[in-house]
């Protein structure tokens, strides 16, 4: 693995039970949430924005983006 990423993947790697919470909460379902926080944080290993703007709520945009991911499976569904 790169050093850059195995970087990245222990800096959002605290962040794993937030984003399963988050996906959780409004799928459900546990494989669905599996899933779906599995997405999110693979998404968030690969966002510069992440890692390089200064003053970002990392907390606020993990769940933005749990929130997200976990609304299109939802409405993949339908």
């Amino acid at each position: 693995m790169e050093p850059i990423l195995l970087e990245r993947v222990n800096i959002v790697r605290p962040y794993e039970v937030l984003c399963y919470r988050v996906c959780y909460y409004l799928l459900q379902d546990e494989q669905q949430a599996i899933k779906a926080a599995q997405e999110v944080m693979a998404k968030l290993i690969r966002d510069d924005r992440l890692f390089k703007e200064i003053g970002l709520d990392v907390e606020r945009y993990i769940k933005k983006e749990a929130m997200k991911i976990s609304l299109q499976v939802i409405y993949s569904k339908e």
